[in-house]
């Protein structure tokens, strides 16, 4: 923890050289807070390695860290705590942002400005969560759970979104006469639909051994699934509503809900005997992989994409307006600030669950152990959660494609391509 904090001390030292050169500038001021998002996530990913674990549990007792069954114990309520420091942050700043009128007004300030106050108000906040008593993580596990499904319930409209927009694209190039770019489609479906068979392949092979029938079932439903919604994409009544339709989407949204079932089969309790990986720990750290992958992809698509027609969770072009409007005091907010600062926090608590693989703080059980003792532990919920999203992605995804078909007096036109230009 001293090396984290010495390095966020430096950040905070240098930051307000860097951010007072241009602190209204709206792409700027999201990249900053992605920066600190991504730095506080690697200092949790830190406490979880090996070491630190170790170094965790022999030098636990200047903080308060009453943890039972060993280093994993330490380094899961030490991910918690840096993730914590990063959900009150965000949820400070809610707070200050709420009812912004102007750019130029006190919320405008707190969102865009004030860079060295927030950067040390930040690695305050983080430090100090490392003297929280470990009982208080049973609640934040649980509040974390809820703030992660609500993530990924707003993540599986926005995946469907960018799968949409991704094929409109790139399509659209090559309607325009480049050819390669029907290439590049073709290869990224091959790309996806080869993770999700491998994902599926090795679903088979290490959850579902004999006895296990309730795993196969959930391999089999989002196997299925994909098939249905693959084949719905290139039928010809859909594509002929969307001619953008085809492999492409179904693929993107296959692997999603692929990986999700992995993620969910991972978390299965051990005592039910169907993981045949080497350890539990194993299996987890594949789902993370793909959650982080997942979460730093929202992450980003949110911050670096340009303004669109319509402003994104995590915020559209301000310089625009600022150009049209040079009066900051009337230039009202191009997206919510306090809304930006809502989806970080949870952002923030899916983090803190990813990195752990889910595991769930409790209260201690072990023999001789103190009332404020916790332990990690696992419970059915987190596998239920990924499994309902994982059919939805499937369900809503197959639905955008019917709908336009179902309904033929409704306009389904309303989404622009300039959404995924800067990625695609």
């Amino acid at each position: 923890m001293g090396a984290v904090a010495s390095v966020c001390g430096a950040i905070c030292c240098c930051a307000n050289c860097f951010c007072t050169t241009n602190v209204m500038a709206s792409k700027g001021v999201r990249l900053m807070y992605a920066l600190i998002f991504l730095i506080t996530s690697i200092a949790a990913w830190v406490t979880k390695s090996g070491n630190i674990e170790d170094r965790l549990e022999d030098s636990s007792e200047p903080f308060d860290i009453d943890c039972t069954g060993g280093a994993d114990c330490f380094s899961t309520i030490a991910v918690h705590r840096v993730m914590l420091g990063l959900v009150f942050f965000h949820a400070g700043l809610m707070v200050l942002t709420l009812g912004a009128k102007s750019r130029a007004g006190f919320q405008g300030v707190v969102h865009n400005g004030l860079w060295a106050v927030k950067l040390c108000t930040w690695v305050t906040v983080v430090v100090c969560c490392w003297f929280v008593n470990a009982r208080r993580f049973i609640a934040f596990f649980w509040a974390a759970f809820v703030g992660s499904t609500i993530f990924l319930f707003v993540n599986l409209v926005l995946l469907i979104d960018f799968a949409h927009s991704w094929a409109e694209v790139w399509r659209g190039r090559f309607v325009s006469g480049r050819s390669s770019w029907i290439v590049g489609m073709g290869v990224a479906s091959l790309l996806m639909y080869t993770g999700i068979i491998a994902l599926v392949a090795l679903e088979y092979v290490y959850f579902a051994p004999s006895g296990c029938g309730l795993n196969v079932a959930f391999i089999t439903i989002n196997l299925l699934l994909v098939l249905f919604s693959t084949m719905l994409s290139l039928s010809k009544t859909v594509q002929d509503k969307n001619p953008n339709s085809g492999i492409l989407q179904p693929g993107v949204v296959g692997l999603f809900s692929t990986q999700l079932v992995w993620s969910a089969l991972a978390n299965v309790p051990e005592s039910e005997g169907c993981n045949e990986f080497d350890t539990i720990e194993r299996s987890q750290n594949v789902s993370m992989f793909f959650a982080v992958f997942l979460l730093f992809l929202a992450i980003s698509w949110g911050v670096l994409r340009s303004g669109s027609n319509r402003a994104s969770l995590l915020g559209q072009d301000e310089e625009k307006t600022s150009q049209a409007e040079p009066n900051l005091a009337a230039t009202p907010p191009a997206y919510s600030y306090a809304l930006f600062h809502a989806v970080f926090a949870i952002a923030a608590m899916y983090g803190a669950l990813a990195i752990t693989g889910w595991d769930r703080i409790q209260d201690s059980k072990q023999p001789g152990s103190s009332p404020d003792d916790v332990e990690i532990g696992t419970t059915w919920a987190p596998v239920w959660v990924k499994l309902v999203v994982s059919w939805l992605s499937q369900l809503l995804f197959a639905w955008t494609l019917a709908a336009p078909c179902l309904l033929p007096d409704r306009d389904f036109s309303g989404n622009s391509p300039s959404r995924a230009n800067d990625w695609v």
